[in-house]
């Protein structure tokens, strides 16, 4: 098992889920991504630089993976942390605090409540800037 899979404190600087030069990924991914969260489909969402060794995308073995930090900030900017972030900070191996300070650095999600369900709408993310 993995000893601290909430370690990460601060999103990549190319995390899916910042404001600016965020990778990439296909059309409606990232809003996937955060239904299924949101959802309780997942129950979490492990860091990309974790998950893959290197450019060759051969996977890292499984007790490596660590939460993606920003997943995990814009969850709590939602108000929606998952079943497991919150047994983790219960006991003592999620600190939402420590991910305050780079809240701004991710996404907002505008959030409808519908019949009880969650929708999220689609997202706006900024590429890199080229200097």
């Amino acid at each position: 098992m993995n000893p601290d899979p909430y370690s990460l404190k601060k999103p990549c600087a190319n995390c899916p889920f910042n404001k600016v030069g965020a990778i990439e990924l296909m059309p409606g991914r990232v809003e996937g991504i955060i239904k299924d969260l949101v959802n309780g489909t997942a129950t979490g969402f492990s860091c990309h630089k974790t998950v893959y060794k290197n450019r060759s995308c051969s996977k890292r073995e499984k007790e490596n993976h660590k939460q993606c930090a920003g997943s995990l900030i814009l969850l709590e900017k939602m108000g929606r942390q998952t079943q497991l972030m919150q047994v983790m900070e219960r006991l003592g191996l999620y600190h939402p605090d420590d991910l305050k300070p780079y809240h701004d650095q991710v996404i907002d999600v505008p959030e409808l409540v519908l019949e009880g369900h969650y929708r999220v709408k689609s997202v706006t993310i900024k590429p890199a800037t080229q200097d």
